[in-house]
């Protein structure tokens, strides 16, 4: 069963980091386009509570 099980968890991990691969490269030329659309810097202040 090992012989079998292996190959198959080796594809599944293959697609799950081509897939996660694709997300980073979507989530990236978004950002990109986001931050265009935006003047300057942005700055974030934590309040406390």
């Amino acid at each position: 069963m090992a012989k079998i099980f292996h190959p198959l968890l080796a594809l599944i991990a293959s697609t799950t980091d081509r897939e996660l691969a694709k997300y980073v490269e979507y989530l990236k030329a978004e950002n990109q386009i986001l931050r265009a659309r935006i003047p300057g810097q942005i700055h974030f202040i934590r309040v406390p509570g």
